[in-house]
């Protein structure tokens, strides 16, 4: 996958495709930074000169090499121990990124889970237990909610702020824990909406809904259960949601939207 991220051209979502270097001092935390997408997000990010928080739960190594690779072109970055489901982990995490970077102008989350350690094959009730269903609310949703909140004095102190959440459109063909991760995800729309309402006129605040179809998952060797993938009629796949989330953080298009791009089943 390219470390390289191309911005939209500005009649696609909003930006100046042009203007390299446009976020140069803003700083940005990126929830799941060390994932493939927000690796993807978090260099684009500091191509366009915003000092960057990477922020990982596991990943310390792959957090590190994303830090590495933008301060080893000049660019500002930190690693960020983050683990949503802790409301006292997100403000340290919001909190570091404010002390060292000068603040909080925008917030990026792409961190989430498709499923437990065991995925759920379709059907079987019983195995998709409570516990699961909540790990996946936790980590997919209250997660973005209480980094918003947490993240929401600095974002308005900027008068620039942005939220760029990251959600998906999954077919109906979802179930097991696809079914539960598809409700989890689905739901970063209305979230949004909220905190569009909430945070206006200081912070805009949109939502990249990728349309995912589910495919079977390989660790499942007896076949049944699914997770979501990304669809292969989205162009260019993980680089196309970057190539979004950037374009929001840049742009000054209308608050409270969700995009929804690539292939829907119906």
């Amino acid at each position: 996958m390219s470390d390289t991220v191309t911005i939209l051209p500005s009649d696609a979502v909003g930006g100046d495709p042009q203007a390299a270097g446009a976020l140069r001092g803003a700083a940005a935390l990126v929830a799941g930074g060390s994932g493939r997408l927000g690796r993807l997000v978090a260099l684009g990010l500091a191509r366009e000169g915003a000092a960057v928080a990477v922020g990982y739960r596991t990943g310390d190594k792959r957090a590190a090499a994303v830090v590495d690779a933008v301060t080893g072109a000049g660019g500002r970055a930190i690693a960020v121990p983050l683990d949503q489901t802790d409301e006292a982990y997100v403000s340290t995490a919001v909190e570091t990124t404010a002390h060292f970077l000068g603040g909080v102008d925008i917030l990026v989350n792409a961190a989430g889970i498709a499923h437990g350690r065991k995925p759920v094959a379709a059907g079987d009730l019983d195995a998709l237990t409570p516990l699961l269903w909540d790990q996946l609310m936790t980590v997919n949703l209250r997660g973005p909610y209480l980094l918003a909140r947490a993240a929401a004095p600095y974002l308005r102190a900027s008068r620039w702020g942005r939220i760029v959440n990251v959600g998906a459109h999954i077919g109906p063909d979802a179930a097991g824990s696809a079914a539960a991760c598809a409700t989890s995800i689905a739901s970063v729309a209305s979230l949004t909406r909220f905190l569009a309402a909430a945070l206006a006129p200081d912070v805009a605040v949109h939502c990249v809904a990728p349309a995912l179809k589910t495919v079977p998952d390989p660790a499942d060797a007896a076949g049944g259960s699914t997770r979501p993938g990304t669809a292969p009629q989205t162009p260019s796949g993980l680089d196309e949601v970057a190539r979004r989330v950037l374009a929001h953080c840049l742009g000054e298009d209308r608050a409270g939207e969700t995009s929804v791009f690539g292939a829907v089943t119906r």
